[in-house]
């Protein structure tokens, strides 16, 4: 059985708190290998105000998220910090990395926190 955490109202099409990370990471790698567009920013700008709005993780969002309102202001930070793509990629991968983690915390909590299953 899969436990899908859901702390916040996520934009539509998104189920749970681990696939809206998720979503944020694809976003972020597809920025970082050059890819733009107005769907794609639309919905980066979505999921980070629904990030920077959520108690359980406006703390751990990235900075690069917290001070870049759209993949357009975000473009040149991400040039700058690399010429290729993959250092790109990898930087995004690990500043991510404390949402991950929180979103396995709760999760685990809500996994404990559950009544045991009836056996028969």
């Amino acid at each position: 059985m899969v436990i899908a955490i859901q702390t916040g109202p996520w934009p539509p099409g998104i189920e749970g708190d681990e696939e809206a990370v998720t979503r944020l990471q694809e976003i972020l790698l597809q920025l970082a290998e050059g890819a733009r567009g107005d769907e794609l920013d639309s919905e980066y700008k979505e999921l980070r105000k629904a990030f920077l709005e959520n108690a359980e993780y406006s703390d751990v969002a990235p900075r690069l998220v917290r001070i870049h309102r759209d993949l357009g202001g975000m473009w040149p930070y991400m040039k700058s910090f690399d010429a290729q793509w993959e250092p790109r990629r990898k930087h995004v991968r690990e500043e991510l990395e404390p949402l991950f983690r929180r979103v396995e915390e709760l999760t685990a909590r809500s996994i404990d926190a559950a009544p045991p299953l009836a056996r028969h």
